[in-house]
């Protein structure tokens, strides 16, 4: 018969290790820590996400600030150059409104000068039955005339055709002094041609103005005081002495005319003798 307690039947092998006794109080306090462990960890990297996410918020909203601020310092900024601007050109416009107004009146004040004090040369021409040429520079201004440039081409034609018949004449003198206002340049030319004259007598000469004719042309310039340089050219023709007589009035011409009245002056001169005519009868 076998002993309920027989110590024989709890014993273990030899050289076995030895069993932990078992104590569920400290299982559930070893859990317990383990849990509140995981716990704080947890709602501590809950708490540095929350602080995380609330720092990036406060950059953006000062990111958000910052830019708002610098558009409206840039708008500011625009507005104030646009306003610069304006007011630049407008300073600009009234600046070149002014020196305009001024140039202007400058110009005029010249020109009132020129008009009344600046150099003014009048040409004068004769040509005498002698083959004697007359010119002459008259300065009809106050300033002197400096640089003064005087050139004249004679050329002998015909009337009908205005063919030349002779060879051209040049003069172009090279010491022609400063003219003094009031004062005058005068030069005789001696050509080899003498202008002929239908008749010296009062009466008409049939057939006037005759074939031939002579032609002057030239050119002078000069400086009218006030750094401004005037040129002028010129162009005339000669025609032969004549006297229109009629019942009321007797009227002569002739010698050196425009050329541009060359034939209107033939016709008046032929008409009017025609009706000087007509008159006498």
């Amino acid at each position: 018969m076998t002993d309920p307690i027989d110590p024989a039947q709890d014993s273990k092998p030899v050289g076995s290790p030895p069993i932990p006794p078992q104590n569920p109080s400290i299982e559930v306090t070893v859990k317990a820590d383990l849990e509140g462990e995981f716990i704080k960890k947890y709602f501590d990297e809950q708490a540095k996400n929350t602080s995380l996410q609330r720092r990036n918020f406060e950059v953006q909203v000062w990111l958000a600030i910052a830019t708002t601020l610098a558009f409206g310092a840039a708008a500011i900024y625009a507005y104030i150059a646009h306003r610069q601007s304006v007011i630049s050109n407008g300073q600009l416009t009234t600046l070149q409104d002014t020196l305009g107004e001024f140039q202007k009146q400058t110009r005029l004040m010249k020109q009132q000068l020129v008009g009344t004090q600046g150099a003014t040369l009048n040409l004068t021409l004769g040509f005498a039955g002698n083959g004697q040429l007359n010119v002459g520079l008259e300065n009809m201004g106050v300033v002197t005339a400096t640089h003064v440039h005087f050139k004249l081409d004679i050329t002998p034609q015909t009337i009908a055709d205005l063919r030349t018949t002779g060879t051209p004449i040049s003069f172009e003198p090279t010491d022609i002094a400063p003219i003094k206002g009031k004062d005058a340049w005068v030069h005789t030319f001696l050509l080899p041609w003498h202008p002929h004259q239908l008749t010296i007598k009062k009466e008409w000469p049939a057939d006037w103005p005759g074939k031939d004719t002579f032609e002057l042309r030239g050119k002078f310039s000069y400086q009218n005081g006030f750094g401004d340089e005037v040129s002028e050219e010129f162009c005339k023709k000669w025609f032969p002495e004549f006297t229109i007589t009629s019942k009321a009035q007797s009227s002569g011409g002739g010698g050196l005319y425009p050329c541009d009245e060359f034939r209107a002056v033939i016709r008046s001169v032929l008409e009017q003798e025609r009706m000087a005519e007509k008159e006498r009868q």
